[in-house]
């Protein structure tokens, strides 16, 4: 099911950008990044960003760099704004963009629900309207081996955390 199978996923080093700081020294730190070689930056929906507008500001400051969001929780937007944003991103960057969504929390039916947001968010950016240069990527944020499973099921990658390398490995 995965809708980017045969284009290019990461295979180097990403970092992360969590703090809130003033726009000059968070894009200093992107374009950092991209010039020592990082692959790819991952922003968290913080609260003090909104992370899909901040990956499409971030891409007229990178011209390299992948840009993801790590993570969007899935109450946060509906499918058909996540979709709108990511398009947008994407399309912005010229292929850039990885969204990555999540849960937002355990709860009782969380991965059944996540399963049908990212369905519907694919449905939204197979809308033949939409310029785009590449699909966009979804990633699942897994913190337990069936989120993980689901991502191997419905989505193009997965966004790991607190795991140690055996965990991974597993993964």
């Amino acid at each position: 099911m995965p809708a980017v199978d045969g284009l290019r996923q990461p295979s180097g080093t990403a970092f992360t950008i969590r703090d809130p700081l003033p726009w000059a020294d968070f894009t200093e730190i992107a374009r950092e990044g991209e010039r020592l070689g990082s692959e790819g930056v991952f922003l968290p929906e913080t609260g003090v960003h909104d992370t899909l507008a901040t990956l499409v500001g971030l891409a007229g400051e990178t011209t390299t760099l992948l840009l993801g969001s790590g993570v969007i929780p899935m109450r946060s937007r509906t499918p058909e704004l996540a979709a709108m944003a990511a398009a947008t991103v994407q399309e912005r960057s010229g292929g850039r963009h990885i969204l990555g969504v999540g849960t937002g929390g355990a709860a009782a039916g969380a991965l059944d629900r996540l399963r049908a947001y990212v369905e519907e968010i694919r449905r939204w950016l197979g809308d033949t309207r939409l310029h785009l240069p590449a699909p966009v990527p979804v990633w699942i944020a897994a913190l337990g081996p069936r989120a993980v499973r689901l991502a191997g099921e419905v989505a193009d990658g997965v966004i790991l955390n607190w795991c140690t390398p055996e965990r991974v490995a597993r993964a």
